[in-house]
């Protein structure tokens, strides 16, 4: 998972508010003591003073602000996008109308200011990006995204257990889920069509993923798949069509190459395995491209 400075400041905000909203007895400050020494360590570690001072980079608040607040929200677009946390929502909603209404569980201290819960789980998933581009101007690594993505799932659950324990309080549970479970699939349909899942949060491989609905859709309307398509067919019939020779055959390069379909070609090196079995496939001695057309 990989636990480091950003985590750390996650998890000490998140027990700072639990012990000031949720734990009017006061047990949780002693923890509350634990992780600040904690995150003081990490914090105050001599490497992140130096690799501060190589990077030179100087933030500023409003420019530190604005960054985390996209972050947030693309993580927060890509991870709803899936349709897997709010399908888990509303298969859960039967199993959280019986806890909120029968035995409330004990975490039920810290659910029942709902929309107080959900400003503090935005909050938190911003303050998670602040760190890193405070001290780099780069989002945080992959490692620390996903520790606070499984923060993220825990914090959603309880959202929504707080929703629920609120909403069954005013209306009685439904005896179809049909109409729900259909227009949840809309949503996450529309969803994970915005959805791009750039793992990188960089502005200009938006939509680079190869997991991107987005970009295959790209590639559908703009043409590049088709062709695509039309380049390689042309490729085979011309290497079925000719007949093979003692020289290394030239191949055109391909000019279209849609992400969501291409992967790599063949190289101008004939003797490179790919082009040695690219070859072989179709009964020639030797192929490249070249690079220079």
């Amino acid at each position: 998972m990989g636990g480091n400075e950003i985590n750390g400041l996650v998890l000490l905000s998140g027990l700072l508010i639990m012990a000031v909203v949720g734990d009017p007895a006061g047990r949780l400050w002693a923890l509350v003591a634990v992780a600040t020494a904690g995150a003081a360590v990490a914090w105050g570690a001599p490497g992140n003073f130096v690799r501060m001072h190589h990077i030179g980079y100087h933030p500023t608040i409003l420019g530190v602000v604005g960054r985390s607040l996209g972050a947030a929200a693309y993580c927060l677009l890509n991870w709803i996008g899936t349709g897997v946390l709010p399908l888990a929502a509303l298969l859960l909603a039967g199993w959280l109308h019986q806890q909120a209404t029968v035995r409330p569980l004990p975490l039920s201290i810290l659910t029942r200011r709902p929309l107080l819960l959900t400003l503090l789980l935005l909050g938190l998933l911003t303050l998670s990006f602040v760190p890193s581009y405070w001290a780099t101007g780069l989002t945080m690594p992959r490692r620390a995204r996903n520790a606070v993505h499984a923060l993220f799932v825990v914090g959603w659950l309880l959202v929504v257990y707080s929703w629920a324990q609120r909403y069954w309080q005013y209306y009685p549970a439904p005896k179809r889920w049909s109409p729900l479970l259909v227009a949840s699939g809309w949503v996450w349909l529309g969803l994970a069509l915005l959805t791009d899942h750039n793992v990188s949060l960089r502005h200009d491989q938006m939509g680079a993923s190869p997991t991107s609905l987005v970009q295959a859709y790209r590639d559908w309307f703009s043409g590049s798949a088709a062709a695509y398509d039309q380049e390689q067919r042309a490729r085979y019939a011309q290497l079925r069509t000719r007949t093979p020779t003692a020289e290394p055959f030239r191949l055109d390069p391909l000019q279209h190459t849609p992400p969501t379909l291409f992967y790599y070609d063949i190289s101008v090196n004939s003797r490179l395995w790919g082009n040695a079995s690219y070859a072989q496939y179709f009964g020639w001695p030797a192929l490249y491209v070249d690079s220079q057309h």
